[in-house]
Order: structure tokens, then C-alpha cells, then sequence
């Protein structure tokens, strides 16, 4: 796949945009991070690819001596938190300036569906160290208690498949059948949770890119939903949401 369309998505999230995006953003479980860093044949130095606002690279950096983390978009790399250890850059995803043989753990959250996979392979089969581990992961759809999970996968099923990428379909399908190389890894099921008002999952919902190109195209097919959304959670308590999220983890054997 070519990269001209993720670096034109990247590249339309200016200021505003990108502090948006970054505060809607779930949180990665801890417990993924405990077992990337138990199955990477060491703990020296992690590289995340299309970071975003560091959301994958905040939690390496605490089970990685060094992470170095990457994307296009130089207003997202501002949103992102800093650590002593972890270095952001504004690289092409698929072109890490990274030594040959010097990573353990090449992760990707959200994004992998975007590269130029031939480029993005051959890169991480040069900057992985032998045993080194690359991990594609994501999330889309949630669970809620109140039906409003299913709500919204209805809607979404119904109303807003017109307005994917084929990227997208990529990874609204989990990875399947996406091609990955090296070895295949087990992994364990992880779970995103955020205790979330309606408001702030409103604010998560206005960020799905199908919403962004049906307001591009003058059909505003969120409100509606909102609405009904708004019907069954009609105050201002906070509830679980919860993301299942998929993972296709490889390890590089020379």
C-alpha cells in the first residue's frame, strides 16, 4: 500500500485537530507493555512507527531503557508527553534512521494499515536485532453495559461503511488476513478501559474519520446517533467502555 494517503490523513490534523485527537484517545492497558517487553529479546531499545501523540511509546518507555518513536505530522509529535527516555522525530514511517540490528521491539498502534508495507518490512528487518519482535495492534469498535456499544456498531454498519478507506476496512476487520512477515507470535487478549461521561465519548466519535469525511461531504450522519446515544445515558455519571483490541505479533529469525 502506498503511503500518499496516510501522509495526507496525518497531515490534516493541524493544531486544534491534533490536541483534540490526542485528548480522546483511550489508554493502552499496562499489561500489554509487560508482555511486549517479556517476549523482545531485550529491553534496549524500542522504535514505535506513526506514533500519533505517543500513546504507545509513553508506556514503552517505562519498560524500555531507550524508545525512539516516529511520524509525519509534526503537530501530533507536539501533543505528545515526554519522557527522559524517549525521543520523538518527524521520519517517514516506512525510513527509521535507525542503526541496523539495534532494535528489539517494533510496534505500531493504529497505523500500520497505512504504510508502504514493502518499505516499512524491509526497514524493520534491517533495524531488528535477531529475535526482535514487531507488533501491529489496534482497536475500533467498544463494549458497553448498556447496549450503547452495539448502538453504535449498528449505526456504524448501516450508515457509514460508504465512507471508509479501504485502509480502514483493514483495520475495522482486525488485520485479517493483512499480511505480516516473520514468524508468528501467541499473544494474550488485552483490553482498553476508560471511564467516560457521554460528553467525552462524544468527543471520541467526532474523531472517526468516516464522521470527518461525511461532514467533508455535507452529511452529518453523528448527530443521530448522539441523540439516541444521549436517550439511554441521559445524565452526567460515567461509565466503562471497553475496546477489545487486536494485535499481530511476529518475531524476525535470520
Amino acid at each position: 500500500m502506498s503511503d500518499t494517503r496516510f501522509n495526507q490523513f496525518v497531515a490534516g490534523f493541524d493544531s486544534e485537530l491534533a490536541e483534540e485527537y490526542a485528548r480522546v484517545r483511550p489508554t493502552y492497558p499496562a499489561a500489554f507493555f509487560d508482555w511486549a517487553a517479556e517476549v523482545a529479546p531485550g529491553t534496549d531499545l524500542a522504535w514505535d512507527a506513526g506514533t500519533g501523540a505517543g500513546e504507545l511509546a509513553v508506556g514503552l518507555s517505562e519498560r524500555f531503557d531507550k524508545v525512539v518513536a516516529s511520524d509525519t505530522n509534526p503537530e501530533m509529535l507536539r501533543q505528545a508527553r515526554q519522557r527522559p527516555n524517549l525521543y520523538y522525530h518527524d521520519w517517514p514511517s516506512e525510513a527509521p534512521e535507525l542503526d541496523v540490528d539495534s532494535v528489539d521491539l517494533v510496534t505500531s498502534g493504529m497505523a500500520a494499515h497505512w504504510f508502504d508495507t514493502d518499505r516499512f518490512y524491509s526497514s524493520c528487518k534491517k533495524i531488528l536485532r535477531p529475535g526482535g519482535v514487531l507488533v501491529a495492534l489496534g482497536f475500533y469498535f467498544f463494549d458497553t453495559d448498556d447496549g450503547v456499544g452495539a448502538l453504535v456498531r449498528d449505526w456504524y454498519h448501516e450508515s457509514m461503511l460508504g465512507f471508509e478507506f479501504p485502509e480502514l476496512t483493514v483495520l475495522r476487520e482486525g488485520y485479517v488476513n493483512f499480511p505480516f512477515p516473520f514468524a508468528p507470535l501467541t499473544a494474550p487478549a488485552f483490553n482498553m478501559r476508560e471511564h467516560w461521561s457521554v460528553q467525552q465519548l462524544a468527543g471520541f466519535l467526532s474523531q472517526w474519520i468516516v464522521n470527518k469525511r461525511a461532514r467533508a461531504a455535507g452529511e452529518d450522519h453523528l448527530s443521530p446517533l448522539l441523540a439516541q446515544i444521549h436517550a439511554r445515558w441521559n445524565d452526567d455519571s460515567v461509565r466503562e467502555i471497553r475496546w477489545p483490541i487486536f494485535l499481530v505479533a511476529t518475531r524476525f529469525e535470520t
